[in-house]
């Protein structure tokens, strides 16, 4: 048959246990009678998938509950990593404070980054940056990297590391957020090798597209000039649509700004109507910058081009409170792991959710003027009936 070299086999976990041995990646392995494998034999690759994770699992106040069926997605994702010849790996960058969300952690395993070989969590004063990293993420860091400065007294300089991998064709994702302290190192290298800088303390306000009152939690707009933001366009454009909603909370603008033989451009940008807030004082006006990536491409070996990719999100809800299956958010990271990795990554298999919870399309300015109307309507109908009443009265 077609596909006759796919099979399913049921282990009865209490008679066939030893079967399972060879899926125990060390001998503290546990595996649930309620777990699902994915295995290759002839690429000696599997996945161990829990039952939780072929559902999309959402909190309140009493309980967590299950939101929605993701299995389609678990099984593809599962099936690529263990069928791809590549063995890509994401190192997550700590030692900084850094914090990892558990929705980030789950659209990276449903793009195949699922194991201890695949996600590395990685300390770049001991470590270095192991081979087949197609991307390092730094997410909300609260302090500064080890820098040349840092270097003259002994210490690991942690972004000459950075440097040496990109320059090897390595990519970076930074995610900061308006109350991301002063990050000198890291901050300077962006600015000066990548063209992509912040400012501590400062706060992008979009009445015009916003689901908040206070105008923070912005729904994002995709840069759709392909002419002159290449890069940028390849990622928006892969997210299928451009009513797909992408929201940015908590997002400190950046400045970009031109950086040799990069091309430097916006991914995502706030609305004409924004501003930018430090404090109680507004320091700027205008569309702002929310998302941005800078590239370098060369032809190393005279024939084919090869990228290095660096991302900086000014929002670190981005990949968490925002980060949620009413956004398009992990439809922009999957697009950017295409762009990064050497594999597929699956971008087009929904979550089939058991309830609608798709979010509102009214932004802050529009949800005012309907609160106005709305409380003037009632109050116009009694001025109404009051005044032809009044004549009627004196008619009489």
């Amino acid at each position: 048959s077609e596909f006759s070299f796919v099979s399913v086999d049921y282990i009865d976990y209490e008679r066939r246990g030893s079967d399972l041995t060879a899926f125990r990646a060390t001998t503290s392995t546990t595996i649930s009678s309620t777990d699902v494998i994915i295995n290759c034999p002839k690429a000696t690759k599997y996945r161990k998938v829990a039952r939780d994770a072929f559902y999309s699992v959402q909190s309140s106040q009493s309980a967590q509950y299950y939101a929605g069926f993701n299995g389609e997605m678990r099984f593809t994702s599962s099936i690529l990593a263990v069928t791809r010849a590549a063995n890509d790996k994401i190192a997550l960058i700590y030692g900084h404070d850094e914090s990892i969300s558990s929705q980030l952690y789950e659209v990276l395993m449903n793009a195949g980054y699922d194991t201890e070989e695949s996600l590395v969590a990685l300390d770049l004063t001991k470590e270095e940056i192991p081979e087949n990293t197609r991307l390092v993420i730094i997410n909300n860091p609260q302090k500064d990297f080890n820098g040349y400065e840092a270097e003259k007294s002994g210490k690991v300089n942690e972004i000459a590391k950075l440097d040496r991998y990109l320059k090897e064709y390595g990519n970076l994702f930074v995610a900061v957020s308006n109350t991301t302290k002063e990050l000198p190192e890291l901050s300077e290298y962006l600015s000066t090798e990548w063209g992509i800088d912040f400012h501590s303390g400062e706060v992008v306000e979009d009445d015009d597209a916003s689901e908040t009152v206070d105008g923070r939690s912005i729904i994002a707009r995709y840069t759709t000039d392909s002419e002159n933001h290449p890069y940028a366009y390849e990622i928006t454009r892969r997210v299928g649509t451009l009513s797909a909603r992408t929201v940015m909370s908590n997002t400190t603008p950046l400045y970009l700004t031109n950086a040799p033989r990069r091309t430097v451009s916006p991914i995502l940008k706030s609305s004409q109507r924004s501003r930018v807030m430090n404090g109680e004082k507004t320091v700027a006006t205008g569309a702002q910058t929310l998302m941005a990536v800078s590239t370098f491409m060369d032809y190393p070996d005279g024939k084919y081009e090869k990228y290095a990719h660096v991302f900086v999100s000014g929002s670190v809800d981005f990949v968490h409170t925002d980060l949620t299956d009413a956004t398009a958010n992990s439809d922009l990271i999957y697009s950017m792991l295409q762009i990064v990795g050497t594999e597929k990554v699956p971008i087009d298999i929904p979550v089939r959710m058991f309830t609608d919870t798709s979010i509102s399309g009214i932004g802050t300015r529009t949800f005012r003027r309907v609160t106005i109307m709305l409380s003037a309507v009632p109050a116009l109908v009694v001025l109404a009936l009051g005044t032809v009443m009044f004549i009627r009265r004196k008619r009489l």
